[in-house]
């Protein structure tokens, strides 16, 4: 994401660059994210693999997602949730649509490209450093007929309150629904999102829908 659209989408000063594009992050690589410190919106690198502090079998594994729906109350997630929040930038995501035999990889993104902003908590381990997880919510009409999940998606009215610590649950809960789907794009990609050593953007690249592909998930979208 370009340093100027980071920083006037999300508040953050970056006094270089910024990062470069990456169209294929996988669970267990760094993450940047959005938080708060000191009052100032700053952006950092954490683990995509949430281990709380106190997990002294962290070997397995983080979780790399959390549900909304459950995360205020689950122990693993319910600090993260009260005290640490923060905000993932992001152009687009991907999500597999199980069918006989095979999983069809799609891209989904907000309409124009916009900047993303996904719901996400953090938590910091003594021996694996900070880490992330992203949150989930129940899928829109687009979604429905690829995955059963989506990631949690803010509008910018939203991310303030988001990432101050001292909002109440009461205000956050609101905000746990899925993310319009008018607003969002959908298309099949190719099994090169598979590969992770793939980080070009040729990974999401628009593939020509295949016969029946697309069919159920234009249905959803033409009855909205």
């Amino acid at each position: 994401m370009p340093k100027q659209v980071l920083e006037e989408t999300f508040g953050v000063v970056l006094n270089d660059a910024g990062p470069g594009a990456d169209y294929n992050i996988t669970p267990g690589s760094m993450v940047l994210a959005v938080m708060l410190e000191q009052g100032h919106r700053v952006l950092r690198g954490l683990t995509w693999g949430l281990i709380p502090p106190w997990d002294r079998n962290a070997a397995r594994g983080g979780f790399i997602n959390a549900r909304s729906e459950t995360a205020f109350d689950k122990p693993s997630f319910r600090t993260a949730m009260g005290r640490k929040r923060c905000l993932v930038p992001a152009s687009l995501f991907y999500e597999w649509q199980k069918t006989p035999g095979r999983k069809l990889p799609f891209a989904i993104a907000l309409k124009k490209m916009e900047p993303m902003a996904l719901a996400a908590i953090h938590a910091e381990h003594e021996a694996f450093g900070p880490t992330l997880a992203i949150l989930t919510t129940a899928p829109n009409m687009l979604l429905a007929p690829i995955h059963n999940r989506m990631p949690l998606i803010l509008p910018p009215e939203a991310h303030a309150a988001w990432l101050d610590p001292a909002t109440p649950r009461t205000a956050l809960e609101p905000l746990l629904l899925p993310y319009p789907a008018s607003a969002m794009d959908i298309w099949p990609i190719t099994s090169q999102v598979n590969n992770p050593q793939a980080h070009g953007p040729e990974v999401a690249a628009r593939l020509r829908a295949q016969p029946g592909l697309l069919e159920e998930n234009e249905t959803s979208k033409n009855n909205q």
